[in-house]
């Protein structure tokens, strides 16, 4: 993970977007596996609202790092330029480096685990209507330390 020589700036709003930011549904099904996860749009869903109003952006784009190809994921602070960033590996299936649907979900799963994996959000089973308010609700600091200290 890499930053900007000064954060005093994003920092603070990274924090204050943490605080606010609820979890990505599980709304992607995996047949193969019979399992579900949070997709690309439930993770950017989850997120850019709340960056948006703290003046933070994020974009992705692939590199090279890692031994090869990476996505790389970074969150800007806009008023100052301020930034933190990371590259998840870029991993297309050996024989399939011609395909282009291997191509693009090779992308769309970096973009994914980079973008969850740098504002470090959980994801959970899309709740029923009566528990999405609870959900969503957000969570004090003091709560966080009574949470953690038990």
């Amino acid at each position: 993970m890499k930053t900007s020589e000064k954060t005093d700036k994003l920092m603070p709003a990274l924090a204050a977007a943490y605080e606010e930011m609820g979890a990505a549904f599980k709304t992607g099904r995996n047949p193969h596996f019979k399992s579900k996860y949070a997709d690309l749009p439930s993770v950017d869903a989850a997120s850019r609202p709340v960056l948006a109003k703290h003046g933070l952006m994020y974009t992705q784009g692939v590199v090279e790092g890692l031994g090869g190809l990476a996505m790389e994921t970074t969150i800007i602070h806009g008023a100052s330029a301020q930034f933190i960033n990371q590259l998840v590996p870029y991993v297309v299936p050996r024989g399939r480096t011609e395909d282009p649907q291997a191509q693009g979900s090779a992308i769309t799963y970096s973009r994914r685990y980079g973008l969850r994996g740098l504002k470090s959000r959980p994801t959970q089973q899309k709740p029923s209507r009566n528990l999405r308010r609870r959900a969503m609700m957000r969570v004090s600091t003091s709560d966080w330390s009574r949470i953690l200290c038990r």
